[in-house]
């Protein structure tokens, strides 16, 4: 049996569509950058999440430069590697 090989990021929910199912009609330009710069500076392909969970907080304060301080609830995306 070949085992699957994942790591898990965390992430604000609202990228969700995008990195499960590669739909990002339901985030602005702005959020579509800041994801694209994530997932590269991650070194992840966009198409290789197979799934999240809740990461156990809601409505982290995310001061990091990347989400520009905003509130957001964050999930644990399991990422193929």
């Amino acid at each position: 049996m070949t085992r699957l090989r994942t790591v898990i990021r965390v992430a604000p929910s609202a990228w969700a569509p995008a990195l499960i199912n590669s739909d990002a009609s339901g985030l602005d330009m702005e959020e579509i950058v800041l994801l694209e710069r994530w997932l590269a500076k991650e070194g992840l392909p966009g198409s290789a999440c197979v799934g999240c969970v809740p990461a156990g907080f809601r409505w982290h304060y995310d001061a990091s430069a990347q989400m520009g301080g905003a509130k957001c609830e964050l999930y644990h995306f399991l990422i193929r590697a």
